[in-house]
Parts: structure tokens; C-alpha cells; sequence
């Protein structure tokens, strides 16, 4: 059951709580809403995006609009998280594949068993390395196909 609470001193919505001890903290503070804003540099509640500020809000904790949302995580992925889940402290040279030379979609190969970056390689030898199970005598074996069989 929800438990009526005072509303917010500076958007005045109004706003609910599990308990009555929740209820009595909350008493004259602002909403979260309203204090993220404030934290940010604004003066309170808005219904538009805080990034933009110019489309409209996507949830009711939210303070960007789906676009900004996206953008941001999107930085976030590709500058801190990426780095970081294979332990290294910042960006790696990631200039060509190590296997076909080729520039576009790079990834990160590493080891899945230790974890152990590896290099850079396209999307595509990268999963090809992978189909091979990450196997030195699957990928002699296949090198020893290819030169018995193929015409080049």
C-alpha cells in the first residue's frame, strides 16, 4: 500500500511512499526529480530533457529524452566501458585488422578463458577465430585446408 507524502516544495507534484517513516523523511525536501535538477545546475522539475531541453522527458525519473539518453550511453559504452571490461585504462590503437588489413568495424579480441586482450581485429576474423573454437590445431588444420584446396 502507498502512503500519501507531502508534495514537493518546488514543483508541488505530488508523491507517494511505501512506508510512513519514508513518508516523514521526505517531508519539506524536493523531489528526486527536482534535485537531480538542481544538482545539474537547474532550478527544479522540467519536463523537458535536460541535455537538450528541448524534447520532452522519456520517464517520470528520467531527466533526458530518449535521443539524449541513447547518445550518452552510447559515449559512455564506447569511451569507458569497452576499456574497462578488459582491464585496461584507456583506448588501444585500433588502426587495422592484424589478420585481413581491413580498417572498418574493429573489435577487441581476447582470450574468453583468462580474459587476456589479444589485439585488434575486424568483426569478421574475429568471429572466425571464435568458430574455430580459439583452437591453434583447428586454425593449423584450416590454414592446411586452404592451401591443399584453394586455387590462389
Amino acid at each position: 500500500m502507498k502512503i500519501q507524502g507531502s508534495p514537493c516544495p518546488i514543483c508541488n507534484r505530488a508523491r507517494e511512499y511505501v512506508s510512513e517513516v519514508n513518508a516523514a523523511k521526505g517531508k519539506g525536501k524536493p523531489c528526486r526529480s527536482c534535485a537531480n535538477s538542481i544538482k545539474g545546475g537547474g532550478v527544479g522539475w522540467s519536463p523537458l530533457c535536460a541535455d537538450c531541453g528541448i524534447r520532452a522527458k522519456t520517464g517520470k525519473h528520467n531527466s533526458q529524452c530518449k535521443e539524449c539518453h541513447n547518445k550518452r550511453s552510447s559515449k559512455y559504452h564506447k569511451e569507458v566501458y569497452r576499456w574497462a571490461k578488459y582491464g585496461l585504462n584507456g583506448p588501444i590503437a585500433m588502426a587495422e585488422c592484424e589478420i585481413c588489413k581491413a580498417v572498418e568495424d574493429l573489435v577487441i579480441d581476447h582470450c574468453h578463458d583468462t580474459q587476456v586482450v589479444r589485439g585488434v581485429l575486424c568483426r569478421t576474423c574475429n568471429m572466425a577465430l571464435g568458430l574455430l573454437k580459439e583452437n591453434k590445431n583447428n586454425v593449423r588444420s584450416a590454414l592446411k585446408y586452404a592451401e591443399r584446396t584453394f586455387n590462389n
